[in-house]
């Protein structure tokens, strides 16, 4: 029980990784054209 326990609390820590990451992403897709589409 307690494998399982630890199998689904790093399944939900994953998610939120990914989630974070996928945001992160998103922030800098939105900054990026500002700054560096003149210099291009």
């Amino acid at each position: 029980m307690a494998v399982v326990a630890v199998i689904l609390l790093n399944a939900a820590f994953a998610f939120a990784q990914e989630r974070q990451a996928e945001l992160a992403v998103e922030a800098l897709a939105a900054y990026l054209p500002a700054t560096a589409g003149g210099a291009a």
